[in-house]
């Protein structure tokens, strides 16, 4: 049998960091540049009630089940559903399998 032998390079945490803290940085900036832009609007008048049932429907109708995508192309929703869902699903089921380790039932 063959041994590879490995190399021992150094870890790049410095670079790895200064990375992360650049685009922490740079994301702040533009977050920053996007909410006075957004802050310069003038306040809307509100009616003081909210209607949650209404704001509860639309959200669901757009975020769960694609409503614009789905008036657009029957096709690209069904693609963009099932990659949705399938992530969804995969966040789900490793959250579960890992409650269900630290419970001790996988072993």
């Amino acid at each position: 049998m063959v041994t590879v032998p490995l190399i021992d390079f150094p870890k790049p945490w410095p670079a790895f960091w200064a990375v992360i803290t650049l685009s922490l940085v740079y994301v702040a900036f533009a977050f920053f540049r996007k909410w006075r832009t957004w802050s310069r609007g003038i306040p809307q008048p509100s009616s003081g009630t909210v209607d949650y049932r209404r704001s509860a429907t639309i959200w669901l109708a757009e975020i769960f089940f694609q409503r614009q995508l789905f008036a657009l192309s029957f096709s690209r929703w069904l693609v963009h559903i099932l990659i949705f869902y399938g992530f969804v699903g995969l966040i789900f089921l490793s959250l579960v399998s890992q409650v269900l380790g630290m419970a001790g039932y996988l072993r």
